[in-house]
């Protein structure tokens, strides 16, 4: 069975956390949502690729993939697509590649697709697409506010004048 993975992914430099959203659907039925990312994101790269390893994680953790099933995996990070389908990196990404090979040993067949994200086209992907990023920065915010000296993205330049 095909399985469809949208996902996006917003990365704080400053403070070095993340979030990512997801959408997924196959005949199965279908999935989206996101969350913040509960470990250190270095940069967007690591923050892309680590949202497409969560989203299938999900699929697979909510029965929509299983063993034998066809994955699409479509993002707007042609790095993270080739971090996960040609094990780039494998020192900066070893844990992400790892967790990305167990979780696609059983599968058919993996397709990787670059997704133009913010196009402006008005179709069903690009619905899709803007809805991850909503759910992706959303969650970044989130994270950054749990850590004051990043509140405003300026490495804790966050002072209130009293007038």
């Amino acid at each position: 069975m095909l399985v469809t993975i949208l996902t996006d992914a917003s990365h704080c430099p400053d403070s070095k956390v993340g979030g990512y959203g997801y959408w997924i659907i196959s005949d199965r039925g279908h999935i989206k949502g996101g969350a913040e990312f509960k470990s250190v994101v270095k940069n967007i790269n690591h923050a892309e690729s680590m949202a497409v390893v969560n989203a299938l994680y999900c699929s697979v953790q909510s029965g929509i993939a299983k063993n034998g099933d066809i994955i699409l995996v479509q993002s707007d990070s042609t790095t993270a697509l080739d971090i996960l389908k040609y094990r780039k990196n494998k020192e900066e990404y070893g844990d992400i590649i790892r967790e990305w090979r167990r979780l696609t040993r059983k599968m058919d067949k993996v397709i990787y697709r670059h997704d133009k994200g913010h196009s402006g086209v008005q179709d069903a992907r690009s619905y899709a697409n803007r809805y991850c990023d909503k759910i992706a920065r959303r969650a970044m915010r989130r994270m950054r506010e749990k850590n004051p000296a990043h509140r405003r993205g300026k490495g804790g330049n966050d002072m209130e004048i009293v007038t």
